[in-house]
């Protein structure tokens, strides 16, 4: 066997095991879960004292500004 085969072989391994790894690690569902199937969660906050806040100029009670 020549050194060139030998080379394209050990390429060839190389190659399949960093695509498996990378298989294995980035999976989003490697726990079981598919995560596609869950609820989509919101991106604002679901706090009312933050729109209460908001809704009041920014400031509260405690605020020491005139």
């Amino acid at each position: 066997m020549s050194i060139e085969t030998l080379e394209q072989i050990m390429a060839v391994l190389v190659t399949a095991g960093l695509v498996a790894g990378n298989f294995l690690m980035f999976t989003p569902w490697r726990d079981g879960v598919d995560p596609r199937q869950r609820q989509p969660e919101s991106v604002m906050p679901q706090n009312e004292s933050v729109s209460f806040h908001i809704a009041r100029g920014g400031h509260s009670a405690g605020d020491r500004h005139p």
